[in-house]
């Protein structure tokens, strides 16, 4: 099943970038494609086939910092029919999200 995700990134400059994914967007399909070592935004958006447009009703939120290697992952909860983030699944360097997400695989 396909799920949508909102995804913020902050590149090495401190610009903040917000981006969708349509696809596997689930935290399997995304977290192991994290890059291994510093790269720049233009590289990661292509190696992680980003959209320029983002949802308004997504199934996950990801905070990415590319500086610090994090990731945050949330779920996402409806209050009013507005879409925001919900619970924080996960909170960690991508190192760390690797390891748990691909244990799940």
């Amino acid at each position: 099943m396909s799920t949508r995700a909102q995804i913020r990134v902050t590149d090495t400059s401190g610009k903040k970038h917000t981006l969708g994914l349509y696809k596997d967007a689930y935290p399997e399909g995304v977290i192991p494609f994290l890059p291994n070592k510093s790269i720049g935004f233009e590289d990661f958006r292509n190696l992680m086939d980003f959209e320029d447009s983002f949802f308004t009703m997504p199934n996950y939120f990801y905070e990415i910092s590319l500086p610090k290697a994090q990731v945050r992952v949330y779920g996402s909860r409806y209050i009013d029919g507005e879409c925001q983030r919900g619970t924080l699944l996960f909170k960690g360097t991508f190192t760390e999200a690797k390891k748990k997400y691909q244990a799940a695989i």
